[in-house]
Parts: structure tokens; sequence; C-alpha cells
């Protein structure tokens, strides 16, 4: 991404304190190349999209796909404390964050990382980190912090587990308090996938099947299938070997997948094999949970299903 190319107002501090945080992340030697730098542009661009979507008032997820050992989550730590420090210089800048990874030993290390640039500004739960918990079976030893439940909603920056993040007491963790005023946190990054979040595939002969049905039988569905087959036909032809995601003029066009009218024209032609993964897919790729990816011998289209609750923009470092 080029450092000119704006996606948020202020973008240019941001990514001036970005830059700054980067070369104090603990194994930055081992990600300080060329081709890491390409990553961490692509984890700030990421980061710089979900904030966008979070002014606008829009819920989609936003990924960063690379190998093991490309510092995604280095990356995306370097952005946490870059968009804390952001929004304390700027009070228009979107502010607070929450780091949802999968297991409480993960939160413990990723804490200790954040912590260690920025200290004392940021918190973490589980059930580990709770001030009352008198064993620690995960961890083996107290951890270096402890924090109630409740005092999560005065740290811009919060680290908590997949499993906190979907249970009841959610809102404590998408909630932060700024001069006495409560609002919802600007950001979610995914650290990984969580085990929880169900896949789905489909071949692009079987939605062309479901197509040929549907708009047999109601020919006025056309057009509103249109923009998803103008998508993945053309993944068919394009480029072996990449991953792709629509554009965001795009998702728009596929909202009405979201809609009732949608939801109801699935169940009633449910007897046409393969309706439901194609609608679903479609549901999935509108708020950034589905792709396209082009092999050597076809191009696979698949999508997996959050139970995180997209109640903010999120960054997904997978």
């Amino acid at each position: 991404m080029s450092k000119a190319t704006l996606i948020v107002p202020g973008q240019e501090v941001f990514r001036s304190l970005y830059d700054q945080t980067i070369p104090k992340l603990q194994n930055y030697d081992s990600i300080n190349t060329k081709w890491h730098a390409q990553v961490g542009d692509a984890v700030f661009e990421s980061v710089c999209l979900a904030l966008a979507d979070t002014i606008s008032g829009e819920r989609r997820m936003h990924t960063v796909s690379a190998a093991i050992g490309a510092g995604k989550t280095s990356f995306a730590i370097a952005s946490l404390v870059a968009q804390a420090q952001w929004s304390e210089l700027d009070r228009k800048a979107p502010h607070g964050a929450v780091l949802v990874v999968e297991q409480i030993r993960r939160a413990e290390e990723l804490y200790r990382q954040l912590n260690a640039l920025w200290p004392g500004k940021l918190a973490v739960w589980t059930t580990e980190h709770d001030p009352k918990c008198t064993a620690w079976p995960t961890l083996g030893k107290k951890p270096e912090a402890t924090f109630t439940r409740q005092q999560l909603q005065d740290y811009p920056v919060i680290v908590v587990t997949h499993k906190f993040y979907q249970d009841v007491n959610y809102q404590r963790a998408r909630t932060v308090v700024r001069n006495g005023v409560a609002s919802k946190r600007a950001l979610t990054i995914v650290d990984e996938r969580p085990d929880e979040a169900p896949m789905l595939e489909i071949e692009l002969s079987l939605a062309q099947k479901v197509r040929e049905k549907l708009v047999d039988r109601y020919p006025e569905i056309k057009e509103r299938l249109d923009p998803l087959f103008l998508f993945m036909e053309e993944q068919s032809y394009a480029e072996r070997n990449k991953i792709v995601r629509p554009k965001k003029q795009e998702t728009k066009t596929l909202a009405w997948f979201q809609s009732y009218d949608a939801d109801e024209l699935a169940q009633t032609a449910k007897d046409i094999p393969g309706i439901g993964d194609l609608f679903d897919y479609a549901k999935l790729l509108q708020t950034g949970w589905a792709l396209a990816t082009t092999r050597q011998t076809a191009t696979h289209y698949w999508g997996y299903e959050s139970r995180l609750l997209l109640t903010t923009a999120q960054a997904s470092c997978c």
C-alpha cells in the first residue's frame, strides 16, 4: 500500500505513529525485510479500511492472509498501539480497540508485548487474569497483571479471548469510556480464526445450476443474482494462486442477500440443491467473510461464518 493512499481522515498521523512503533517490536530484527514491510503495509491498510467502515457505519471483516512467520500479529500489535496513541493526540480519531485471541496463554503473551510498548495503557481479561483467580492451570503462575471485567471499559486497548467475546458479558469488551462518555470500540482485531467458525465452500458449477433453476422459476430474480455471478465467473479467469475479495463497491451490490426477501426465497426454493450455500456465500462476501482462491487447476469459493457478532469493523490476522 502506498503511504500516500488516504482511507481515513488523519491517516498520516496514524501511519507515522505506526512506523515509529514497528522498530520497537521485540521481534523487529526478524521482520525487518522488504517482504515483511509489504505485510506490514497490508496490515495497516486492513486496519484503515476497518476504521473507515466504523466511521461510515458499515460492518465488514477485512482479512490479512499470509504464511506463518510473516509478522501479521506483530504488525497488528503495532497498529493497536499506534491507533491508541493517535486517538490521544486527536479526539476526532477512531477510539478504542480490542484484540481477540484463542487461548489464555496467548492473551498473556500478547498483553506482555503490548504493555512493553505502551506500559499501563491497556488491560487483559481471561478467567486466569481475574483478581479473584487463585489458581492458574493454563499459565502455571500468576499473570503479569490482573483486571476485573468492569475495568476493561477504562482502557483504550484490551486483550480478551474468543470465548469471553462471545458470551453474555461481551458488551464489557466492546465498550470503552473516555471522559465519562461510553461508546463502542472502533476496532476489533482477531488474531486467528476461531475454531467455532464453520467453513463453507461452493463450486461454480453448482452455483450456475442453482441460478439456472432459480431464473427459470423466478425470471425477475436474475438482476439480483447478476452481481454475485459477475464476481464469481470473473475469478474463474483470474491469475492463478491469488486470493480475491470483492471491492467495497461490489459488496454494496450484494446487500439484497442480507434481506428478508432473500431469506424467504431461499426457504421457498429450498428444493433446489445448493441454494442455501449459494445465498450464504453471497452474504459472507457482502460482510467480508468470504473470498475466491485461484489455484492451478480451479477456482475455489469459500467463506466462514463468524460467531463473534460483528458489531464493529474488524481486521483479522489469520
